[in-house]
């Protein structure tokens, strides 16, 4: 089979239909990812506009050729609206600059009667996936693997457009012309464009999703702390792979006492608030890179790396002090939750478990005598009244 300009055309408007309608069916089934939608119902325009170039036989004077330049404009920017959307931001916006865009290029050709020239809309078109790229390309933080081969694939369109609206320049300065020449380029990124595309596009969906899956298994929803899963498994990672020898680690153990007598005089609405600012508090007054997590009902613990025991003991006292004074009055009730705190640190390495018991150790001991109050773990004797700080009495 002879692949002429127009066949590859055809062939590229039947994958871009293809890909759309896949995209388009993928977001039936996962309506919350607008993103897809937009992807794909602007692949499937492509495709559209492809085909009517394919039977005005590229006549770009025609109005069918008009038309199919139009609703190939209006495709790119619908690309540059899913990547907008993609990355947590309004469609407004983008719809509104696209629409715009469409707009004056019809105003155009209704006033003067004749079709805008093919470089015009060509270089609207890669502009539109330029800027996609640009914005993907921006959003590396996120870390997700199939970003930079969409950066990639929307750069090869963008090339492809370039190079096709250069065209009529190329040809007037006589240059040599290759078999191919831009007009089949593009049909060949095409459905290069629509296949990655939409391949990056799910993989990078369907990677936020499993994550968001991680995090909700891994974060606590109320207190928005690590839960025990996860407070165990990086804590445990910690020590095994980022802590270097000789460099001092504490370990915090906090239980907030009474709690059951919280949600008792005043319900467990109350209770639920009341662990809420208890995590905001522990958020708020650990450094960004402390480990803390939810362990059990009210019991939580927190990895302190490069705090000795004296460093901890006063994150401790801080973390005790500040909880007190939001917790005194809630919504008119007077509360006054109170937390105890056990402390344990090493220099030496030592297994997770035993760091924790020790600190376990000493939160028996605050609650022993009298709670409210921290203690810090000594290898001595845990009953020395000197390792005793008494709090918030």
């Amino acid at each position: 089979m002879n692949l002429d300009v127009p066949t590859i055309a055809f062939m590229g408007a039947l994958v871009s239909l293809g890909g759309g309608a896949f995209l388009l069916l993928y977001w039936l089934k996962h309506s919350r990812e607008k993103a897809v939608l937009y992807w794909g119902a602007s692949s499937a325009l492509a495709g559209v506009g492809i085909g009517l170039l394919v039977v005005s036989q590229v006549e770009t004077g025609s109005f069918t050729a008009v038309v199919a330049l139009i609703i190939l404009q209006v495709s790119a920017g619908g690309t540059w609206v899913a990547t907008e959307v993609f990355h947590g931001r309004k469609e407004r916006r983008p719809f509104l600059v696209v629409a715009l865009t469409t707009a004056c290029l019809a105003l155009v050709m209704a006033q003067a009667g004749i079709a805008p020239p093919l470089f015009v809309i060509t270089l609207i078109s890669a502009a539109y996936f330029i800027a996609s790229a640009i914005v993907f390309a921006l959003g590396r933080a996120e870390g997700l693997w199939a970003r930079w081969p969409m950066v990639a694939v929307l750069a090869l369109q963008s090339v492809s457009l370039l190079l096709l609206a250069l065209l009529p320049w190329w040809k007037q300065a006589g240059n040599y012309m290759p078999p191919i020449g831009p007009e089949g380029l593009i049909h060949f990124a095409s459905p290069v464009f629509v296949i990655g595309g939409a391949v990056c596009l799910l993989a990078m969906v369907n990677e936020r999703f499993e994550r968001s899956l991680r995090t909700a298994a891994l974060v606590d929803p109320l207190t928005n702390l690590l839960t025990r899963k996860g407070f165990f498994e990086y804590a445990q990672r910690h020590l095994d792979h980022e802590r270097s020898d000789g460099e001092p680690l504490s370990i915090l153990v906090l239980d907030l006492d009474y709690f059951k007598s919280v949600n008792d005089r005043f319900g467990h609405a109350k209770g639920d608030e009341v662990l809420r600012i208890f995590g905001n508090t522990v958020r708020t007054g650990l450094r960004p890179f402390d480990i803390a997590g939810r362990i059990g009902g009210e019991e939580f613990a927190a990895l302190l790396p490069g705090c000795s025991a004296e460093v901890a003991g006063a994150i401790a006292q801080r973390l005790n002090k500040t909880f007190a004074a939001h917790t005194e009055i809630i919504a008119g009730d007077r509360v006054c939750a109170t937390v105890s705190i056990g402390v344990a640190a090493m220099s030496e390495r030592l297994p997770l478990s035993e760091l924790m018991a020790r600190a376990d150790r000493a939160l028996y001991a605050a609650k022993m005598r009298g709670r409210n109050r921290v203690i810090l773990w000594r290898k001595d004797d845990d009953q020395d009244p000197s390792n005793i700080i008494r709090l918030c009495l």
